[in-house]
C-alpha cells in the first residue's frame, strides 16, 4: 500500500497521472454511451438480442439499423474492457512507494479480493494469451459486482487525484480553479 506523501506532486508525475485518468475517463464515457443507446433501443435484453443476432449473421448477414447496432454493441463491449483494465494501470502508479500518498477509499476497495483478477484481465487484454478459455472463464467481468466495484474505484481516483492536485497546487501558489469566478 501507499504511504504518506510529504511533498507535492512532481509535475511529471501530474502529467502522467492526468493522461491515464484521461483515457480511463474517455474510455468510461465512450461505454457509456454505447450502455445507454444499446438499453434505450433494446432494454436490459439487449446482450441476448444483438448476441443472437450475431449469431444468425452467418447465414444471412444483417443490414441497416441491426448492422449498425451489432457494431456499437462489439464498441461498447471494447470500451468497457479498457476502461476496466485502465484502472488496474491507475493502482498501479498509486500503489508505488511515495509516489501520490495513501488514500482510504482506494485502500479499501483495492483490498477486494477482485483486485489481483483486475491485473490479470488488464494483462490477458493486451498481452498475448494463448488458452482463452481460462482467460474468458477467468474474467473478471464475469462477476456480478465488478460494475459497482469499478465504478467505486473510479469515482474513489477521482476523488483522490482531485483533492492531490489541489493540495499541490495550494503548496506551490497555484490558486484553485474553483476560486475563480466565470468571466461575464
Amino acid at each position: 500500500m501507499s504511504t504518506e506523501r510529504s511533498n507535492p506532486i512532481s509535475p511529471e508525475i501530474s502529467w502522467a497521472v492526468a493522461r491515464y485518468m484521461q483515457r480511463s475517463n474517455h474510455f468510461r464515457e465512450l461505454f457509456t454511451e454505447g450502455l445507454n443507446y444499446l438499453n434505450t433501443k433494446y432494454g436490459a435484453d439487449y446482450l441476448s438480442i444483438l448476441t443472437i443476432a450475431m449469431l444468425n449473421s452467418s447465414s444471412q448477414p444483417p443490414s441497416g439499423d441491426l448492422a449498425n447496432d451489432i457494431r456499437i454493441f462489439q464498441r461498447t463491449e471494447i470500451f468497457k474492457e479498457y476502461y476496466v483494465a485502465s484502472l488496474f494501470v491507475l493502482l498501479e502508479g498509486y500503489n508505488k512507494k511515495n509516489l501520490f500518498g495513501a488514500d482510504k477509499d482506494i485502500d479499501r476497495i483495492q483490498s477486494n479480493p477482485l483486485t489481483p483478477r483486475l491485473k490479470a484481465f488488464r494483462h490477458g487484454l493486451f498481452h498475448f494469451e494463448l488458452d482463452q478459455a481460462k482467460w474468458t472463464r477467468d474474467n473478471v467481468l464475469n462477476e456480478p459486482e465488478v460494475a459497482q466495484w469499478t465504478y467505486d474505484l473510479s469515482e474513489a481516483f477521482h476523488a483522490y487525484f482531485d483533492r492531490i492536485w489541489r493540495e499541490s497546487a495550494a503548496a506551490s501558489g497555484i490558486p484553485d480553479p474553483a476560486s475563480f469566478s466565470p468571466p461575464p
